[in-house]
């Protein structure tokens, strides 16, 4: 099991690439937000994708 990622070659955690999975990154930073910013639908949807991604990648690592 890899914990780097094999597109970029950075530390992967939870199944997120921190550089891959910005959008995710920033999304979790800004829920703990007290008001938290509007996002637009692409980055929504960005995020979504990024989950699914990190969700098989980490089904991934539990076979190997």
């Amino acid at each position: 099991m890899s914990n780097y990622c094999p597109d970029c070659g950075c530390k992967v955690y939870n199944g997120h690439c921190v550089n891959c999975h910005e959008e995710t990154y920033i999304a979790q930073q800004n829920a703990d937000n007290d008001e938290p910013c509007a996002m637009s639908k692409e980055f929504w949807d960005k995020v979504a994708k990024q989950q699914i991604e990190a969700h098989e990648r980490r089904q991934g690592y539990l076979r190997s």
